[in-house]
């Protein structure tokens, strides 16, 4: 084989010093190598010897450092602009939105304290921090530690029986001096990452379908499910229909593996829960008992019906809208700046969930692919049901809105999945098994 000669070496490794993308130095050893080898058989075909063949072989090639170069800008990592841009834009637009949400609590609930701005700053920072760091990562190396994910985050939730504190009915938090972290929230990113590792090894599982069912399915329903939260399990119910789908390219196949049982754990906990009932009737009637469980309903419409296209100006108090800094973020914008403001809000969210899509399909690792497909269904289904949410269209569940919605955990996590996509696209054109093998 050319490898071996000390000539083909030396080229090579001349060729390779200019290409900063390391991952890719493999696959360009063995092309360059196939089309060194076919010129020296085409030239000792030709009469010449061995040595001969070999050094007319590299001298066709040409400067091995202009080639280079040449290779090296085709190679090199790209960033996703786009992905970039949108995370920090939408990062100092949540800041906003909280100036204007504590600005308009200040004013309606003057006797209470607030602290939102320094929150959100707080998580905007540290989310960037931790978008950066994985933004220079190798994707790859993750699907190593899958299991490692899977493990937290079921024996995260475990200890949350133990030690979680109880809000909103469900111990899924612990206290880390002035911070709340949602555990539940970051288990169900955990698990998604998890899953996306256990979906593309598909192939060295023998029993594809049955290990899908329960480790991946069954067991991250039973463990959400004990901690009553809801949302989470509707996330990861999206997110792992994505990815399976994206992998197999069989939508109905993958909706019969991942949704019959988070159908069922839905219709039991409607069937169980008087208060689940109470909620979704007032979602299909809001105006049967305005001031009981249709109050959100309600008080959401009237907010938006009274904006106008303008809105009521910066900060507005809105007394009648408990929590505007959460969940319902998106309506205080529109009451606050107007139906054009929120149109134009929903246009780039919309836009930039699309990009996060087209971003997914461009990755032809197979690994890379199902975890970037599985971002984008995560924040994208937020995005979509938050809106949905906010106009009456869907029930009110308590999906917040990415990057924009207060609350430290889902921040951070939404922050993390970005830098993991953009390391992702930065490394598409770098094929898989170099990417592995570094």
């Amino acid at each position: 084989m050319t490898r071996n000669q000390e000539r083909i070496r030396d080229f090579l490794d001349d060729v390779c010093s200019q290409i900063k993308a390391r991952e890719a130095h493999r696959d360009i050893r063995r092309e360059l190598e196939s089309h060194l080898e076919q010129l020296a058989a085409e030239r000792e075909e030709a009469g010449a010897d061995r040595e001969e063949a070999v050094r007319y072989a590299v001298e066709q090639m040409g400067d091995p450092v202009q080639l280079g170069k040449e290779l090296h800008r085709i190679h090199r990592p790209r960033t996703n602009w786009v992905i970039l841009c949108g995370m920090v834009m939408f990062s100092v637009f949540g800041i906003v939105a909280m100036i204007a949400a504590e600005g308009g609590l200040r004013v309606a609930f003057p006797h209470r304290d607030y602290s939102l701005v320094w929150n959100k700053a707080i998580s905007v920072c540290i989310g960037l921090l931790v978008a950066g760091f994985l933004y220079f990562f190798k994707p790859d190396r993750l699907r190593n530690y899958s299991w490692l994910f899977y493990i937290t985050a079921l024996g995260g939730m475990l200890l949350c029986h133990l030690w979680g504190a109880q809000i909103n009915g469900s111990p899924s938090y612990f206290r880390i001096g002035p911070f709340v972290i949602d555990w539940v929230w970051v288990s169900t990113y955990l698990l998604i990452l998890a899953a996306a590792g256990f979906l593309a090894d598909r192939k060295q599982k023998p029993f594809f379908g049955l290990f899908t069912i329960t480790v991946v399915v069954l067991v991250p329903i039973l463990f959400l499910a004990s901690l009553t939260r809801f949302p989470c399990i509707v996330l990861y119910a999206i997110a792992l229909f994505a990815m399976t789908g994206a992998l197999i390219r069989n939508w109905t196949r993958a909706a019969l593996l991942t949704l019959p049982p988070f159908a069922g754990m839905i219709a039991l906990r409607f069937l169980r829960s008087e208060s689940v009932r109470d909620r979704l009737g007032a979602f299909w009637n809001p105006h049967q008992d305005p001031l009981g469980s249709s109050y959100m309903y309600v008080q959401i419409e009237r907010a938006i019906q009274s904006a106008g296209w303008y809105g009521n100006g910066f900060a507005a108090p809105a007394r009648y809208l408990p929590d505007i800094q959460s969940d319902i973020v998106y309506v205080y914008l529109i009451y606050s700046f107007g139906w054009l403001a929120g149109i134009g809000l929903a246009i780039g969210f919309a836009a930039f969930a699309g990009w996060l899509v087209r971003s997914a399909l461009q990755i032809r690792d197979e690994y890379g692919k199902t975890l970037m497909c599985g971002i984008a269904a995560t924040i994208g289904f937020q995005i979509a049901y938050n809106f949905l949410m906010s106009f009456g269209i869907v029930p009110l569940i308590g999906i917040p809105l990415p990057f924009v919605s207060h609350g430290f955990s889902h921040f951070v996590a939404e922050m993390a999945f970005l830098g993991l996509a953009l390391a992702i696209y930065r490394r598409r054109l770098i094929a898989p098994s170099t990417a592995s093998s570094d």
